[in-house]
């Protein structure tokens, strides 16, 4: 005789003693390993936006303070461009002033060109040999 027999009820006891979790079977299927690829690589990219969210918001924040500079330097060159050129015309300005000053002394300082000294006339000047 053998050990099971063909109808033995024995499967149907082992279903009976086995606690519930062993005996189901999975309700979903086994994920593939590309689907755990999937969701680990997600896991990934959510946890490095999460790290790197406070470098990114430091690096705009430093973007946007560059490029506050940026314009404030700019406007300050335009400043100093019109500040330069406005001393540029001043400076011009007071160079032609001092040679026409220059100028004008120059004429008073010159004594007056040599003339032939004027000949006195004989009716008011008196005759010398005329007294003798």
């Amino acid at each position: 005789m053998g050990i099971f027999k063909r109808g033995d009820d024995k499967g149907d006891q082992w279903k009976a003693n086995t606690p519930p979790r062993l005996q189901a079977e999975p309700r979903e299927p086994r994920q593939s390993a590309s689907n755990r690829n999937e969701v680990i690589a997600e896991n990934i990219g959510t946890l490095m936006e999460r790290v790197s969210l406070n470098s990114v918001q430091e690096i705009d924040r430093l973007i946007d303070d560059l490029e506050r500079l940026k314009a404030r330097l700019a406007s300050e060159a335009e400043r100093v461009q019109r500040e330069v050129v406005g001393y540029a015309s001043l400076s011009q300005s007071a160079m032609q002033s001092t040679k026409i000053i220059t100028e004008s002394l120059s004429h008073w300082r010159k004594p007056p060109q040599s003339a032939p000294h004027p000949v006195p006339h004989t009716a008011d000047a008196p005759n010398v040999s005329e007294e003798a």
